[in-house]
């Protein structure tokens, strides 16, 4: 990583609107959850996750070149995606550790602990990115194989977070205001140039990671339908408030994110949604899914959400930008009803 690189990844989070207006919306929540006394822990464990979720997710953006997505509703729950607060578990580690070798052998324990906690962790939070697994992420193995897969450039990781921890002390004594805003920059900084360091090296598509042996295919499809079942009530939580568009956004928010099989998903949420009372819902997500259909050139399965959607609801219809697309979809598949459904839209 080039100084100029550095530079670039370092004030990122500052010099693109997303992660700019993401930092203002996270610093006013989070100097709201520090002066609201008791109600303050209640948003305090909801702002909590979604920093550190979003932080994650700056990391994946940056290592792969692009920006990260605006923050959605998903990001403030507590249910699910629980690797994902995993980070929170690496500060709890690393503190309680310097303050045990203080406690236990003197300061100069502590320093020698604090420094091997600054090289191992920027490479913990790496690996746990990769795999999203915290098992993985505190796998000494996997950490040496990414080390010497990175060689040079992930040194940048633990020479950012000396930087850090001194940039944090010199701040102490100031206004709490000022001292909030600056540990949360640094924080998204941390994560944007721990992306930008490994971007040349392609780890998310590439590395070399041991893989865990996998459940029986029974316990796997068990274990998936409970973790979709508890994503679909939750949405269904949303939905039942007017939140149509907040329950959108969990469904499709898991299924990009968490989901080992999206294309399995996308009918089986689908199917749950339209057994609700009110179909709206799964009508939008089929808009949704159309426009990946579509996307993806599969005529014959976009023709037949169509005449599914059309049946269970005559005012469907695929969304605007996609109306093109799916007339050449129902031409292909031969359906001159559709086609001609489709052309008076």
């Amino acid at each position: 990583m080039t100084p100029a690189e550095f530079v670039r990844e370092l004030t990122y989070p500052l010099r693109h609107s997303a992660p700019l207006v993401t930092f203002a919306t996270f610093y006013v929540l989070w100097l709201l959850a520090r002066s609201a006394g008791l109600l303050g822990i209640y948003l305090l464990v909801a702002v909590l996750p979604a920093i550190m979720r979003y932080s994650l997710q700056m990391l994946e953006a940056r290592a792969r070149g692009v920006d990260p997505a605006p923050p959605g509703i998903e990001l403030f729950t507590i249910v699910g995606q629980f690797w994902s607060l995993f980070p929170i578990v690496h500060v709890a580690i690393s503190v309680g550790a310097v303050q045990l070798a203080e406690q236990s052998f003197g300061t100069a324990a502590a320093m020698a602990v604090a420094a091997v906690l600054i090289v191992v962790v920027p490479l913990s939070l790496i690996i746990l990115a990769v795999t999203r697994s915290p098992l993985e992420s505190l796998n000494p193995v996997s950490m040496f194989r990414v080390a010497q897969r990175l060689g040079s450039s992930y040194w940048v990781g633990p020479a950012f977070v000396f930087l850090m921890l001194l940039a944090v002390s010199a701040t102490e004594g100031l206004p709490r205001w000022l001292t909030a805003a600056v540990d949360l920059y640094l924080l998204f900084a941390l994560f944007a140039v721990l992306g930008g360091a490994i971007r040349p090296h392609d780890l998310f598509a590439e590395v070399d990671i041991e893989t865990p042996l996998e459940p029986e295919p029974e316990k796997v499809i068990s274990d998936l339908e409970r973790e979709r079942t508890s994503v679909l009530n939750h949405a269904y939580g949303f939905a039942s408030r007017g939140n149509v568009e907040g329950a959108l956004q969990h469904v499709t928010g898991w299924i990009r994110s968490d989901e080992p099989s999206p294309g399995d998903a996308w009918p089986w949420f689908f199917d749950q949604m339209l057994k609700w009372d009110d179909r709206f819902p799964a009508l939008k997500l089929a808009q949704i899914y159309l426009d990946l259909l579509l996307a993806a050139g599969d005529a014959r399965a976009a023709a037949k959400l169509m005449l599914r959607c059309r049946y269970i609801d005559e005012s469907f219809r695929p969304s605007h930008d996609s109306l093109d697309a799916a007339l050449a979809a129902a031409r292909e598949a031969g359906n001159p009803e559709l086609e001609n459904w489709l052309r008076r839209l």
